[in-house]
C-alpha cells in the first residue's frame, strides 16, 4: 500500500471513528432542533392566546367601568326615592291626621242625618205612590167635567 492509499485509509477511519463519536450528538442536535421548533410553534399559539385574552381583559375593564358607572346612577336613583318616600310618608301622615279629624266626623254626622231621612223617603215612597194614582183619578174627573161643563155653555 502506498502512502496516500494508507493516508485515505486511516483519514476514512478517523472519519468512522469520529462519525460513531459525533452520531449521539448529531441526534441530540436534531432532537434539539426539533424541541426548539415546537416551542417556537407553542410560543405563537400562546402570543395568540395571550392577545386574545388580552382583548378580553380590555372588554371586562370596559364592562366593569360601565357597571361601575351605572351602579354609581342606580345608587342616586335609591337616594332619590328614599327621599320621595319620606316625602310621601309625611303626606300620607297628613291624610290621615286629616281623615281622622275632618273626614270622619263629617261622615259620622252625614250617616246619623242620612239614615232617618232615608227611613222617612222609604215609608213616604209608597204614599208618593198613592197620592200619583189619586192625581191622576182627579185630572181625568176634571177633564171629563170640563167637557161636560163645555157642552151645557
Amino acid at each position: 500500500m502506498t502512502d496516500n492509499e494508507l493516508l485515505l485509509a486511516l483519514s476514512d477511519m478517523m472519519d468512522k471513528k469520529l462519525d460513531s463519536k459525533l452520531q449521539p450528538i448529531k441526534n441530540d442536535l436534531c432532537d434539539l432542533k426539533q424541541d426548539v421548533k415546537d416551542l417556537k410553534e407553542d410560543v405563537a399559539v400562546l402570543k395568540e392566546k395571550v392577545a386574545s385574552l388580552e382583548d378580553n381583559v380590555a372588554a371586562l375593564k370596559e364592562d366593569v367601568l360601565e357597571l361601575k358607572e351605572n351602579t354609581a346612577i342606580v345608587k342616586w336613583d335609591i337616594r332619590a326615592i328614599k327621599l320621595d318616600s319620606t316625602a310621601l310618608r309625611e303626606d300620607v301622615t297628613t291624610v290621615r291626621i286629616d281623615v281622622e279629624h275632618t273626614v270622619k266626623p263629617q261622615l259620622y254626622l252625614l250617616a246619623e242625618n242620612y239614615v232617618p231621612a232615608a227611613k222617612k223617603y222609604e215609608s213616604e215612597t209608597a204614599k208618593i205612590a198613592s197620592m200619583q194614582e189619586d192625581i191622576d183619578i182627579i185630572k181625568k174627573v176634571v177633564t171629563e167635567h170640563s167637557k161636560k161643563i163645555q157642552k151645557m155653555a
